[in-house]
């Protein structure tokens, strides 16, 4: 019994610690259009894989082969599926019936919906939420601020967080969070509040109002602010906002780089013919 443990192949706190550092800070270091994020994550992966099979370079070479598959997810809330991953690797390693498609495919097929997840808690809900807030205090003057970095170790508590349930649980962990169908609405509702936030940041920080004042026949004035403010106050930086959406939604060839460029263009046009 003594020597069937010493023979169980174990990954340490410090090995763990250093493949939850290099897969969440350079997962995209390498990024590509073939394999997206896999070169980044098989190469923090690489020192636990020699020692799960240091006395086996076949089956090593069989998972470096495994985790160069393509991979794509948002970082924080798919650092579970890298750790549940690994933690099928170790039991691979001692002796379980896992075949190595398996991983594969459980990578593959959890990495959409973690990444939907991801991307709607952090990009649409809790970064625009958050950025408003310190925004409002920036323009202040206020040194309440400089508290926006403060968001970068939320993510980071919670990137480690999932990482040390997806290993201490597997693939159990994983699909606890995917069960059921509250994923979906929890997602369809934050994008909404998220679209929502930005809308507000958008009739808050978005200041583009007409000036210009037409005198016509008869000694009537036309006042373009006042017409605008009378129909819909912030009509025109929605305008704008939503104009930026359909080109980039619907325009071909559209980018953002474009949509800047015409924004600058409109802006300039505007100032010297005293529009704005």
């Amino acid at each position: 019994m003594a020597e069937e443990n010493k023979n169980v192949k174990t990954l340490s706190k410090k090995d763990l610690a250093l493949f939850w550092y290099l897969q969440h800070f350079f997962q995209k270091a390498t990024q590509s259009i073939s394999y997206y994020y896999a070169n980044g994550i098989c190469a923090s992966m690489i020192h636990c894989l020699k020692k799960l099979y240091a006395d086996d370079q076949e089956a090593l070479d069989e998972a470096l082969l495994r985790h160069l598959e393509v991979y794509i997810s948002e970082g924080n809330c798919g650092s579970i599926i890298l750790s549940a991953s690994m933690a099928m690797e170790e039991e691979k390693a001692n002796g379980a019936p896992i075949d190595g498609s398996f991983i594969t495919t459980f990578k593959t097929s959890c990495m959409g919906p973690m990444a939907g997840l991801g991307d709607t808690i952090i990009g649409y809900v809790v970064s625009p939420i958050w950025a408003s807030i310190f925004a409002g205090f920036g323009m202040e003057g206020s040194p309440l601020c400089l508290l926006s970095f403060a968001m970068g170790f939320l993510f980071i508590a919670l990137s480690l967080f999932l990482f040390h349930t997806g290993y201490s649980q597997g693939k159990t962990a994983v699909l606890k969070v995917l069960k059921g169908d509250w994923l979906d609405k929890f997602v369809v509702g934050a994008g909404i509040l998220g679209m929502m936030m930005m809308g507000c940041l958008g009739a808050n920080y978005v200041n583009i109002q007409p000036t210009l004042v037409l005198e016509l026949s008869g000694g009537n004035v036309l006042d373009l602010p006042g017409l605008f403010d009378s129909i819909l106050p912030g009509l025109v930086p929605f305008l704008f906002l939503i104009g930026g959406y359909l080109y980039l939604e619907k325009g071909k060839k559209a980018s953002s780089i474009k949509l800047m460029l015409i924004y600058l263009l409109v802006v300039i046009i505007g100032v010297l013919l005293n529009i704005w």
